[in-house]
């Protein structure tokens, strides 16, 4: 099968610093293509979260980068340096949080311990309806769901979207319309293993990867890299 792919320019992808986060972004298959014109796309699913951003997915294409031809080599620069300026904020890539206590952040790969009992992605909210932030979850660059702040305990099955080898799941806080904010809030995310099931009912055992997302560190981009053997 051909697959249809989409090329763009590096110079092109256009990301908004921090202080404009507010404004909607369109993504495609977790990759933002915001202010991409004259494409269409066939037999996708579109998703609206809650700050209005839109989510396009569809597994049969492919963004894809192309560099531009370099440059002619510039004039020799002026004796004054330019003031150098903070980088553009990039919410595709990886971002690692800043408290290693309590957040999920050296280098090591989660390891489960299995391939043939299913994987629960558990979101745990201590308070409800405070942190402030619904958590947009992407797996290998796929949106997937997004856990909304006002639910207790939440779970996904997210044994689909893992393959064998490397995974990166990334959770992305993004501000709840229906924000009210606690500075003790927080929600702790961990995958869990399926041991047994009964209608409804699942027996869980195990906690990997915990990530701890608090109120207090506002929007940002959480990773970890998850084995599965």
């Amino acid at each position: 099968m051909i697959k249809q792919c989409v090329r763009l320019f590096a110079a092109s992808l256009v990301f908004l610093p921090a202080m404009a986060a507010a404004d909607p972004m369109v993504t495609l298959n977790g990759t933002d293509i915001t202010g991409l014109t004259n494409q269409r796309f066939e037999n996708a699913t579109v998703v609206f979260d809650a700050r209005g951003n839109i989510a396009l997915l569809a597994p049969q294409y492919k963004i894809m980068t192309t560099a531009p031809a370099p440059a002619p080599a510039p004039a020799p620069a002026p004796v004054a340096a330019a003031p150098v300026t903070a980088p553009a904020a990039n919410w595709n890539m990886p971002v690692n949080t800043v408290d290693p206590v309590n957040t999920y952040t050296d280098n090591s790969d989660v390891v489960l311990p299995n391939s043939t009992q299913p994987t629960m992605l558990l979101a745990q909210f201590n308070q409800p309806g405070l942190l402030g932030y619904n958590i947009d979850i992407f797996i290998n660059g796929q949106f997937v769901k997004s856990f909304i702040q006002g639910k207790p305990q939440q779970s996904l099955d997210v044994t689909p979207y893992l393959q064998k080898g490397k995974n990166e799941i990334r959770y992305r806080t993004s501000k709840a319309a229906d924000a009210g904010t606690s500075s003790t809030a927080t929600a702790e995310l961990s995958l869990s293993k399926v041991t047994a099931q009964q209608g409804n009912a699942f027996e869980l055992t195990g906690q990997y990867g915990k990530v701890l997302i608090k109120s207090t560190d506002g929007e940002r981009m959480y990773f970890i890299n998850v084995i599965v053997p």
